[in-house]
């Protein structure tokens, strides 16, 4: 390239550079548990293991998660008892959320030793959410610190345990539509199981290939209508709702998961006393026959 200068004048040239600007990488946030962020509904820090530690639950209600990482250490008493601690993500209102927990006391022995389960209107169904997706067997240490990390990304999640490179648990479907909300620990307040060491970082992109989603259970019914609730004994269980001029039942849709199952806390949360509510669908064919309907519930 030529260029021509006038005499008695002094001309600069500066090449051109190209200036690309990348995000950086979100850090990860360590919330010490006594930095007085977090909202303790019941517990108490200690000395455990040679660590200053949490046990009980608590919330960070200034954090609102949505995709990326959760990890914490955790640690079992020798004995060994029922305890359940775990982590609570995507936490709305205080009665929705998504959770991941473990069950010592089945160290090694049972195929849910690790659980996943979703919350609905503040009910933990956990009876409904077990199997492939929902739960697995898991060798936990007992008496000792050990890593939990989980990796959350639209509606898949994987569980790690200490420094293991392969997932303990994945979770192909999250059963709450993608949200934000914030991060809790849970835990008993009986010394049977500590937390320490609470960190996450919120991630921009995806974090692992996407999980194979469960299939659909041949011949599952997946639509059906639920009622509003009622107190279970201002009815005759013996009757139909027509029977008992119960009028307008308030019929909202709601699908069914892949294998069939309908949780209704989606849709109502419990009275305190024992309530039901009445679900119906349509059943559609192309001549008259009779055909074999398995049917089952867990009145949790």
């Amino acid at each position: 390239m030529g260029m021509r200068l006038r005499s008695g004048r002094a001309a600069w040239v500066w090449p051109a550079c190209l200036i690309v600007l990348l995000p950086l990488a979100a850090r990860p946030q360590t919330v010490d548990f006594e930095s007085g962020r977090w909202n303790v509904t019941a517990g108490r820090v200690e000395e455990f293991l040679g660590r200053r530690a949490f046990l009980g639950t608590a919330f960070l209600p200034d954090v609102q998660f949505e995709n990326g990482t959760i990890e914490v250490d955790i640690a079992v008493s020798a004995d060994r008892l029922r305890s359940y601690p775990g982590i609570l993500f995507r936490v709305v209102e205080g009665q929705n959320w998504e959770r991941f927990y473990i069950r010592p006391h089945r160290h090694s022995l049972y195929a849910d030793t690790l659980q996943y389960l979703p919350a609905f209107n503040g009910v933990d169904s956990w009876q409904l959410y077990s199997g492939p997706g929902y739960t697995a067997l898991a060798s936990i240490p007992i008496n000792e610190w050990f890593r939990v990390r989980i990796e959350v990304w639209g509606r898949q999640a994987r569980v790690f345990l200490g420094d293991a490179a392969e997932p303990a648990l994945l979770i192909p479907r999250l059963e709450h539509v993608s949200s934000r909300g914030s991060l809790g620990v849970n835990g008993p307040l009986d010394g049977t199981a500590y937390f320490s060491n609470f960190s996450f970082r919120p991630a921009e992109g995806p974090l692992f290939e996407s999980i194979p989603l469960p299939e659909t259970t041949p011949g599952a019914f997946m639509d059906w209508q639920v009622s509003r609730p009622y107190r279970a004994l201002d009815l005759d269980l013996e009757k139909t709702p027509e029977d008992q001029s119960l009028g307008d039942l308030g019929w909202t849709p709601l699908g069914a998961r892949p294998d069939g199952l309908v949780d209704i806390s989606r849709l109502h949360r419990r009275s305190g006393e024992p309530d039901l509510a009445y679900a119906r669908t349509i059943l559609r064919a192309e001549r008259e026959e009779s055909r074999k309907i398995d049917f089952g519930y867990s009145d949790i």
